[in-house]
């Protein structure tokens, strides 16, 4: 069966910003990859890198994936996105 050599990472970025996620794998002859979020599959997500393109909020979660051949599949461990919103500038008083 396959197996992990590489997780995910957690992902920290601005709204609007990209996170992408990988993994690396060993002996994943001819495999499946099926990206998660929050335990459901995401569909198209089928490639070993997964990216969030303008992010947005609602993005926010836990990532995983599972890669499977003929010979079983595993499932990695869950990355964590969080979507910031940009720090606002700060105003100073006129003097």
């Amino acid at each position: 069966p396959p197996a992990i050599i590489a997780q995910p990472t957690n992902q920290i970025v601005w709204l609007g910003g990209t996170a992408t996620f990988a993994v690396t794998t060993t002996n994943a002859t001819a495999a499946l990859y099926q990206w998660r979020f929050n335990n459901a599959p995401i569909g198209g997500a089928t490639n070993s890198i997964l990216s969030c393109i303008n992010a947005q909020a609602s993005q926010a979660g836990g990532y995983s994936v599972v890669v499977a051949n003929a010979s079983g599949s595993v499932t990695s461990q869950v990355a964590a996105l969080a979507v910031t919103l940009p720090t606002p500038p700060q105003m100073l008083p006129l003097t």
